[in-house]
């Protein structure tokens, strides 16, 4: 009976000096606060009694990395390494949101198809099929020219790209979107506006934008804005602005 009061009390001091030292090991680990250092204590005691402060503490830093950089490929990141994380249902929601935002931006047509390999259950499926639909249709109706930038006077800037009708129908909308964009190359502000809309009741377009663009018809369309009008962050040249195509609509 006394043998086996001895071994317990053994296993109980064996106990608690583990204990210590896995204690030890954590404040050590919370004493350097990086993921690197929770990660190797859980190495180390992947089942002590510090493993859920632990998880908890690499799951808050690694959100606050992916908060940081904020971009698709950072929630996705996350989200493969915290699938039941804390914050899963924000990443759920963020990576399709910024992964669009890129996509909506682009006349590729392999970047919206990833996009909707990725994100075909999202809220933004629907807007990326109508992309490809109209980056399908767009170059059997309209070319569009380079881009041009000048300066307009006083803080405004104007710019520019040469349109042509290069289908056999006229073209009776299209519309185009001024994009700025920082010095990251995220875009910051966009506006939209006509180069030409189809006659509507619901629409009170000045005469010119209901004009239709005939075939073989080159028409400038210029986007004049004040430099308040633009992102704050805009990078002033033309590197760092885009006109892109949102709609499109052939006669018949």
């Amino acid at each position: 009976m006394r043998f086996q009061i001895q071994l317990a009390i053994l296993a109980i001091t064996a106990l608690l000096a583990g204990c210590a030292t896995e204690y030890a090991a954590y404040e050590e680990a919370q004493a350097a606060n990086t993921v690197e250092a929770y990660k190797a204590f859980l190495a180390e005691y992947p089942d002590g009694v510090n493993k859920a402060a632990a998880e908890e503490r690499i799951d808050a830093m690694e959100w606050d990395v992916a908060e940081a950089e904020n971009t698709a490929e950072a929630y996705e990141a996350y989200l493969a390494a915290h699938p039941d994380g804390r914050h899963a249902q924000d990443a759920q929601l963020a990576a399709p949101k910024l992964g669009w935002q890129v996509a909506d931006y682009s006349a590729d047509k392999a970047q919206v198809e990833s996009f909707l390999e990725k994100y075909g259950n999202s809220a933004y499926a629907k807007k990326a099929k109508d992309r490809l639909a109209l980056l399908d249709l767009a170059p059997k109706h309209i070319k569009v020219g380079p881009t041009r930038l000048e300066e307009a006077g006083k803080n405004r800037w104007t710019v520019a790209a040469d349109v042509t009708n290069v289908g056999q129908v006229d073209v009776v909308t299209a519309e185009f979107r001024v994009a700025w964009r920082n010095g990251e190359g995220r875009v910051s502000r966009s506006k939209e506006w006509f180069l030409v809309v189809e006659k509507s009741d619901r629409y009170d377009a000045a005469d010119e934008l209901v004009t239709p663009l005939a075939p073989g018809e080159t028409r400038p369309f210029t986007f004049t804005f004040r430099r308040s009008e633009a992102a704050d962050d805009w990078v002033e040249d033309l590197e760092h602005i885009q006109i892109g195509l949102v709609d499109l609509k052939p006669a018949g």
